[in-house]
């Protein structure tokens, strides 16, 4: 466990997760070796089973003093029915569920029950505080393929960022 600076919510907090001790570790011990390495936190994922559901939940998905803070809610969860900040969407995909929490340009932070599909693409957008300006207005209009729409810039920001690296 370490105290490690948040990029996300600009916080100093406790990172307390396996993985990210495994990766502090890793650096740590590059560190000690010569090599001039700063740890980056990544957002928090974890990955459960509720109900029988598998749920992740990436990033930050609580309240928000963000005055431009918009959530958007693919489901029927009471609370995200009738949460005041949230838009919920129904006949999705029957038993799955999406609420994606957006910041201004970037996405940061997701529940994602039943289809993971978007959890690792999520967990990327969330990670590297991608743009998603363009993909708003898409949201807006057609919020009921909001996992297709998601997939769909997922894979298009992977595929320009891997031609503009190679």
């Amino acid at each position: 466990m370490a105290q490690v600076y948040d990029p996300v919510t600009r916080t100093a907090q406790l990172d307390t997760l396996w993985a990210s001790a495994q990766a502090q570790g890793r650096i740590a011990g590059l560190n000690m070796a010569g090599l001039r390495l700063a740890y980056r936190t990544r957002p928090a994922l974890n990955v459960t089973r509720l109900g029988g559901i598998t749920t992740t939940i990436v990033g930050t998905v609580g309240a928000s003093d963000d005055p431009d803070l918009l959530t958007l809610t693919r489901g029927q969860s009471e609370r995200w029915l009738t949460d005041p900040q949230a838009w919920s969407v129904g006949g999705a995909r029957r038993g799955h569920r999406l609420r994606v929490v957006v910041s201004g340009r970037a996405i940061v932070g997701a529940v994602i029950m039943g289809d993971q599909a978007l959890s690792t693409p999520l967990a990327h957008l969330i990670g590297e505080q991608v743009d998603i300006s363009a993909l708003r207005p898409a949201l807006d209009a057609e919020p009921e393929a909001a996992l297709d729409l998601l997939l769909d810039f997922c894979h298009a920001h992977v595929r320009d960022r891997t031609a503009s690296h190679g």
